[in-house]
């Protein structure tokens, strides 16, 4: 059985690695995508510490990264503010503070914290005074990091997000950690080992790293957002003409080419395309990706995500009052103008049209056909 689970362990880690390197490899790397990095990281160090310790390899100095846990709340935290809002500032670094105080404090009085090493039992009673700051401090962090996880992903820019299921997913994921002091008090009254705690590590580090896969590579969730030399464009035309000065494109250019670029969505509908970018909308018009912002920015006033979708809910609406889709249900009219995801369809179409896909379809269906 132990060889059963260790193996378990071992795979885990494996899968971070696979993980963390697939991410690693991209063209378009980003900072998001080295916080997820990060993230199993850390998730996936206690389950190496466990795995070092019982094959007899456990150097005192992996003593000092025993409180990674109190890194995975604000992490997560990062994770999700940097998928959301598509930036980071150096302010946002300070919810990493917490932690590195937790940390800083076991390090300095030394303190000996589970999982111990192989051989020694943990002792029965209550801890030492030393041991109350990081015992409750790291799932009061991690509480804390969850309770605001959640208070972001209500806000609406979340909920239209692509991922926006898989990003809930990853925040209740996180919260698992929550389990680690129960067990951990459960372990040290029973003397047990902490083998159940291995096992919350392992399921928060499969359920992470495959969230922020999808998270990251979905096609939507790539068309969501633009590469990083693109960032910027999620303002439109709110950052004014300044950004623009040095990618060679005057006002008449810029006028030409958002005239091209609308001919060519109204004429060929690439949107349709549920894989549609940036990157190949410039490549649809032979320019480069960083003149489409342009246009989209100055010429259409928005970001390729918002223009995109309502071209997309636009050629919804017409199939869904054209008798000739009567037949079809909504999803089935979604998908075909290049939606993936019900949820975020859904969203979408309430948000652009005020109505939800069933009561505009109702209100606006062709009389006498059955609405579907």
């Amino acid at each position: 059985m132990e060889s059963v689970i260790y193996t378990l362990f071992l795979v885990g880690i494996l899968q971070a690695a696979f993980c963390a390197i697939f991410l690693l490899s991209r063209p378009n790397r980003e900072m998001i995508d080295l916080l997820f990095i990060l993230l199993m990281i850390a998730i996936s160090w206690p389950l190496l510490m466990k795995t070092a310790a019982d094959s007899g390899f456990y150097p005192p100095r992996l003593e000092a990264f025993k409180l990674l846990p109190a890194f995975f709340g604000p992490l997560g935290y990062l994770c999700l503010t940097a998928t959301i809002h598509r930036r980071l500032t150096w302010s946002d670094l300070l919810h990493l503070i917490p932690a590195l105080l937790i940390w800083g404090w076991a390090i300095v009085f030394n303190l000996d914290l589970p999982p111990h090493e192989p051989g020694r039992r943990p002792e029965p009673g209550p801890p030492p005074p030393l041991h109350i700051v990081p015992m409750l401090g790291v799932p009061l962090v991690a509480l804390a990091y969850g309770l605001l996880g959640f208070k972001l992903l209500r806000t609406s820019k979340a909920k239209q997000h692509p991922a926006n299921t898989f990003l809930m997913i990853f925040n209740l994921a996180l919260l698992l950690q929550l389990l680690i002091p129960i067990l951990q008090g459960f372990s040290m009254a029973r003397r047990h080992g902490p083998v159940p705690v291995g096992f919350v590590f392992l399921v928060m580090e499969y359920v992470v790293s495959l969230c922020a896969l999808k998270i990251r590579l979905s096609p939507e969730a790539l068309s969501y957002f633009p590469a990083a030399a693109d960032a910027s464009e999620e303002n439109g035309a709110d950052r004014g003409q300044g950004k623009y000065e040095k990618t060679g494109l005057s006002d008449s250019e810029t006028k030409q080419l958002t005239g091209k670029l609308v001919e060519y969505m109204e004429r060929d509908k690439p949107f349709l395309d549920d894989s549609f970018d940036v990157q190949a909308l410039a490549n649809g018009l032979n320019v480069s990706r960083h003149h489409i912002s342009q246009v989209l920015s100055q010429g259409l006033g928005k970001n390729f995500y918002s223009y995109v979708n309502e071209l997309r809910i636009a050629e919804v609406q017409r199939q869904m009052v054209d008798p000739e889709y009567t037949e079809h249900n909504i999803f089935r009219i979604a998908m075909s103008c290049g939606f993936n995801s019900k949820s975020t369809f859904n969203s979408v179409f309430k948000n652009i049209t005020g109505l939800t896909p069933n009561e505009y379809r109702q209100r606006f269906a062709p009389p006498g056909k059955e609405v579907s």
